[in-house]
């Protein structure tokens, strides 16, 4: 089941470019580190580069969701209930 908000922003050609590019440098950037890493591999650096990547990327999506909702992180679907 796809999410509904995510599902309404797919439609959205800027919407497309922007994961594609998100995706290609999240890749591009786990390359060059492990790259850099292969000659001097340490398990101990491998490790740290790889969650600083992956949190940093994360930082990086959650502060495309608060520019574009206005609020932090990847949107849950969210059910309207309005009683009034």
């Amino acid at each position: 089941m796809k999410n509904k908000v995510i599902a309404e922003y797919e439609d959205k050609r800027w919407y497309r470019v922007v994961k594609s590019l998100y995706v290609f440098f999240f890749g591009l950037f786990l390359l060059i580190a492990n790259t850099a890493l292969y000659y001097s591999f340490d398990f101990g650096s491998f490790v740290i580069t790889n969650v600083v990547i992956v949190f940093s990327m994360g930082a990086v999506e959650g502060l495309f969701w608060y520019i574009v909702r206005g609020k932090w992180g990847y949107p849950k679907n969210e059910e309207v209930n309005k009683e009034v």
